[in-house]
């Protein structure tokens, strides 16, 4: 069952982000934050997470970098993994997302926050249109997709009896997933699974009166070639 996106903000931490060391993600001012610069000068920053420079705040009121870049002392930290969370009882999951885009920054997320060095990276799937989380030695975690990221669809429903895994809706994983700029809340509908059918009522068809087979009959005669009378010699 999906949490409500603003309680689990609201269940996060809240800090001063001039605190946080290097790498650390929060969540501040509707986005995603990442600690790129820590320095004791005063000299500390963050960028939107995975954007550019143009993005870059200051976390230090009124410090030198203060003065030309805006200032975000305060987010909601993000909780920090080791790779075996990642597994459900030493099991790698599967969901399936909307999107390409959702799939790859769910899955991108998933490893910025277990650390820079925790030797988990991503990488696409062979077989299909996936991403995976691993260690090299093990998936961690599936990211499929119904969507390309230039919105060709993958016909996931044609090639779902091929995985081995089930497959669970991108909406029943990761709370903070809701966070990302890319979240599609839409649900996911297996159209492999059989819909109830409604009955249709069809009204009772009532034979042509003789009058109208009769209508039917002067326009078909009048759409007939008519041949031009032979003169007589």
């Amino acid at each position: 069952m999906m949490i409500d996106r603003d309680m689990y903000v609201l269940s996060l931490p809240l800090v001063k982000t001039a605190t946080l060391p290097l790498g650390r993600i929060f969540f501040a001012q509707q986005n995603l934050y990442e600690v790129i610069e820590v320095d004791l000068a005063g000299y500390s920053k963050a960028r939107k997470w995975r954007k550019d420079e143009t993005t870059d705040v200051a976390l230090i009121p009124k410090s030198n970098l203060a003065m030309r870049l805006p200032v975000v002392d305060q987010g909601y930290l993000l909780p920090v993994f080791q790779r075996q969370d990642l597994l459900d009882d030493n099991v790698a999951q599967a969901f399936i997302f909307p999107s390409e885009q959702n799939a790859i920054d769910a899955a991108y997320l998933d490893v910025a926050l277990c650390g820079r060095d925790a030797g988990v990276y991503l990488r696409r799937a062979d077989r299909f249109p996936a991403f995976e989380v691993t260690n090299g030695l093990v998936v961690l975690r599936h990211y499929y997709y119904m969507r390309t990221r230039q919105g060709l669809d993958t016909n996931m429903p044609s090639i779902k009896h091929r995985i081995q895994t089930k497959l669970i809706p991108h909406r029943e994983g990761a709370p903070y997933w809701q966070l990302l700029d890319s979240w599609d809340n839409s649900p996911y509908y297996d159209t492999n699974e059989t819909i109830a059918m409604r009955s249709i009522n069809i009204p009772h068809r009532q034979e042509p009166t003789a009058r109208h087979n009769t209508i039917q009959e002067s326009e078909a005669e009048q759409t007939l070639i008519r041949r031009p009378k032979k003169k007589d010699d």
